[in-house]
C-alpha cells in the first residue's frame, strides 16, 4: 500500500526531467508533478493551498530561475526576487503540511572565490562570491541558510544538494542564455548547420569546471532521499575537472565543426576554477558514472 506522497518540483527542467525519469525506482511513493502552470511558486496562497491538500511526505524542489553568465548579468532582480519567494513558499508550506524530508538544489555559485579547491560544504558562507552571478547566488545562499534555519527550529530534514556545473538531455530551448555546454552545443550545431567560419568564446579558455551529468545527479538525489540520515548539505560532482578550451574543443569534435574558436576575455567568464569536492556523496555509496565525453555525445543523439 502506498503511503508516501513525493512532490516533484520542476518536473520539466533539467535536473526535474532526469529525476522524474527515475522514479520509476520508487514504487512506495505516489508521484506529484504539477507544471507551472498548475502551480505558481512564486504565489503563496497557491503553494500554501496545494500543500494543504496534496500533504506531500517527500519533496524534491527543482524548481528556480537560473542561467548563464549573461543571462544573469542582464536580469539581476529576476533571478534574486523569484527564486527567493519560491524558496519561502515552498519551504514554509512544506513545514506546515508537515513534510517528512524535503530536498532543494543550491548552486555553487554560492562558494566563496577564496575557499580551498576543491570546494568543500563547511567553506559555505566563508568569504565573497563571484561578481557576475552575485544576485542569484546571494538568493540561493538565502535558500540554504533558511532550510538550516527550520532544521535547527523545528527539527526539520530538509537538505541542501550542491550540485557542480549539471547538463544533461533537456537541451532542446538552448541558446546564447543557457549555461555553457548547452551553449556551446547550440551555437555549434547552428555554425555547422550555416558553414560558420568562428565562433567567440567568453574567457580565455582556461577556467576549470567539473560537469555533472543531470541523471547521475539524479541518482544521487534519489539515494539521499531515501537515505537514513544525510548531513543537511551535500555537494554532489563528478570528479571530472575540465578546462573551458578542453570542453570546447570536446564539444567541437562531438559536433564535428570545422571553424575556428575565438576567445574574448571581457570579464564576464565567470570565476577562474570551480569544483567541489564531492566525499559527503561517495560515502553515501554514489558515484557518478557517466563521462563528460558520453555525456556529451548523449545529447546529439
Amino acid at each position: 500500500m502506498v503511503n508516501k506522497k513525493l512532490l516533484l518540483l520542476g518536473s520539466s527542467g533539467l535536473i526535474g526531467s532526469a529525476i522524474f525519469r527515475k522514479l520509476t525506482d520508487l514504487k512506495s511513493f505516489e508521484i506529484l508533478t504539477p507544471s507551472s502552470y498548475e502551480l505558481d511558486l512564486r504565489d503563496s496562497f497557491a503553494v500554501d493551498r496545494y500543500f494543504q491538500t496534496h500533504k506531500p511526505t517527500h519533496v524534491i524542489h527543482a524548481a528556480g530561475k537560473s542561467g548563464g553568465v549573461y543571462a544573469n548579468v542582464n536580469n539581476p532582480s529576476t533571478f534574486s526576487v523569484e527564486n527567493t519567494l519560491m524558496t519561502v513558499n515552498v519551504l514554509q508550506s512544506a513545514f506546515k503540511a508537515e513534510t517528512k524530508r524535503l530536498l532543494q538544489f543550491i548552486p555553487s555559485c554560492i562558494y566563496p572565490l577564496s575557499a580551498e579547491l576543491p570546494y568543500k560544504e563547511e567553506a559555505i558562507g566563508s568569504g565573497h562570491i563571484e561578481e557576475s552571478s552575485k544576485y542569484f547566488a546571494y538568493a540561493k545562499l538565502n535558500a540554504l541558510m533558511m532550510a538550516q534555519a527550520f532544521n535547527q527550529q523545528h527539527k526539520t530534514e530538509f537538505i541542501s544538494i550542491i550540485p557542480s556545473n549539471v547538463y544533461g538531455l533537456a537541451i532542446k530551448s538552448a541558446s546564447e542564455n543557457s549555461h555553457v555546454i548547452p551553449s556551446l552545443v547550440h551555437r555549434m550545431l547552428v555554425a555547422v548547420k550555416t558553414n560558420q567560419k568562428d565562433i567567440q568564446i567568453w574567457g580565455d579558455g582556461k577556467n576549470k569546471r567539473d560537469f555533472l551529468y543531470s541523471d547521475d545527479l539524479a541518482e544521487a538525489t534519489l539515494m539521499i532521499l531515501n537515505h537514513a540520515s544525510p548531513k543537511p548539505v551535500i555537494n554532489v560532482a563528478s570528479g571530472e575537472v575540465v578546462s573551458i578550451s578542453s570542453l570546447a574543443e570536446l564539444i567541437r569534435e562531438t559536433v564535428d565543426y570545422k571553424g575556428t574558436l575565438n576567445y574574448k576575455n571581457n570579464g564576464l567568464a565567470g570565476a577562474a576554477h570551480k569544483y567541489l569536492d564531492s566525499s559527503t556523496a561517495n560515502a553515501l555509496g554514489w558515484k557518478a558514472r557517466t563521462s563528460l565525453k558520453d555525456g556529451i555525445r548523449s545529447l546529439l543523439v
